[in-house]
């Protein structure tokens, strides 16, 4: 396949973007991207828009420092405005590498893009990687909207910037011979070959089994994402206007179905239901879907007996009464205000009703041994904060910004579900927030935004908390 012309007719048929459009180009230095890179490169002017590359080191190799400065300089020669970013080894987590990679990559992107005003992500995903994504969501048995794989075009934030993936029908062959003919420059990731990641056992032992068996799976895989994604497009608004007459109450921790006006649907349709709505839940609330809870809740609306209760995970229950199905939070949301609320001032150690300590220091001025192991700290920056700090318990309706991410909150009680706190443990979690309501730390759990990296030559705040050493 000749991908230049092909990509250039694409550009022209689908309008993927205007001359005046601002994208970003991810770009890592391997073959895919760096291809990518150079399509775009060579774009006649009235198809090529003003594009700018993003580069994460993620100091994961020996050459990673290398491939860095090689694509600095590669953009520099093309007048390329260039954006890079440093992920530390001191930042690496002990496990979940892959995840926090992921992380890293898409928050710096974001920064980015809302700086500058970007306002499409194209990243070179091609059809390998959709035929790997597709096996794998199948294997571990991902909900049917997840088979339809990588999406050519996506959202990205809430302030409706895009991802784009013009690669997507193109195979990692068609881009490596296009390296060869057009003397596209990359590197090789010598981790791609480690079988200690999944994608990569994937790709060097299962589908090129795949590909012998017929070397026509990729087309064929592609055809079935976009024809799985066509029915499902089709279907979705028989399934919402049908959940719409269905549900007779949604609110946060509680949802209530009209059972009589459920059993009308065909059986196909009445799971179909059941599976939007427990992906809502998951979405929006602290349900954890798996799959049998489908088959779980429909054996229990046909069972004879007027009256069920079935527990689908710790705090979420469906309870049948007659005709009505509710599935319900057991999790209390409200929570009583705390009467031991502390006002923290600064260079002072305040004790808990716990007997745990807690104090806002500066740097200068704080005189406790961090290294010990009672001891959990955060930075603060002293110009991003409105003092004084409060401590207390958690309430109902409280959220915070997480750490490394840009625009999301998240709710207090979703973050203690999400680590399996127990329900002593977390109505005895305390957190701090400043004079304006920002919570800054769920103290032993979460970080906000707010919590920055120590830094030796700058003069900041260090809030320390201090388990009681009785305990």
């Amino acid at each position: 396949m000749d991908i230049k012309m092909q990509f250039l007719k694409n550009c022209e048929k689908y309008h993927y973007w205007e001359p005046t459009s601002q994208i970003l180009l991810a770009v890592s230095g391997g073959v895919d991207s760096m291809v990518l890179l150079d399509l775009m490169t060579r774009l006649p002017a009235e198809l090529k828009p003003q594009f700018s590359v993003a580069h994460v080191n993620h100091q994961l190799r020996t050459a990673s420092d290398e491939e860095e400065e090689f694509l600095r300089n590669y953009c520099q020669e093309k007048t390329i405005p260039f954006y890079s970013k440093k992920w530390e080894q001191a930042q690496h987590p002990k496990t979940g590498i892959e995840v926090a990679a992921r992380t890293i990559r898409y928050t710096f992107f974001q920064e980015i893009m809302a700086d500058q005003g970007f306002s499409q992500l194209v990243t070179a995903h091609h059809g390998d990687d959709q035929l790997e994504t597709i096996l794998m969501r199948l294997v571990r048995g991902s909900h049917l909207s997840g088979l339809t794989g990588i999406k050519m075009q996506r959202s990205f934030d809430d302030e409706q910037r895009i991802i784009f993936r013009p690669l997507l029908e193109f195979s990692k062959a068609d881009l490596v011979e296009y390296s060869r003919i057009y003397q596209v420059p990359y590197y090789e990731d010598e981790t791609n070959h480690s079988l200690v990641y999944t994608r990569n056992r994937y790709r060097s032992q299962i589908i090129p089994l795949l590909k012998n068996e017929n070397p026509k799976i990729l087309t064929h895989f592609l055809a079935f994402s976009k024809d799985l994604d066509d029915l499902l497009t089709l279907a979705q608004p028989i399934i919402q206007t049908a959940l719409t007459k269905v549900v007779t109450t949604m609110q946060s921790n509680k949802v209530q179905l009209d059972l009589q006006q459920f059993k009308e649907y065909e059986l196909a349709l009445q799971s179909q239901l059941l599976n939007q709505l427990f992906i809502q839940l998951m979405e929006e609330q602290s349900f954890s879907f798996q799959r049998s809870h489908v088959q779980q809740v429909l054996d229990l609306i046909i069972n004879p007996k007027p009256n069920g209760r079935l527990q689908l995970s710790k705090e979420w229950q469906a309870i049948k009464e007659y005709n009505q199905l509710t599935l319900t939070c057991e999790l209390q949301d409200e929570i009583q205000s705390d009467s031991h609320n502390r006002i923290l001032s600064l260079n002072e150690m305040q004790t808990l009703p716990n007997g745990d300590q807690i104090g806002l220091f500066t740097t200068k001025t704080i005189d406790l041994d961090l290294t010990k192991s009672t001891i959990s700290k955060i930075w603060l920056d002293p110009a991003k904060l409105n003092l004084p700090l409060e401590v207390r318990h958690r309430q109902n309706g409280d959220r915070m910004t997480l750490k490394g991410k840009i625009t999301r909150t998240k709710k207090i009680k979703d973050i203690l579900i999400d680590q399996k706190i127990s329900l002593k443990d977390r109505d005895e979690a305390y957190l701090v927030q400043d004079s304006a309501g920002k919570i800054l730390w769920l103290i032993k759990y979460k970080e906000s935004q707010l919590s920055i990296e120590e830094e030796t030559d700058k003069i900041q705040y260090i809030l320390v908390y201090q388990k009681n050493e009785l305990y």
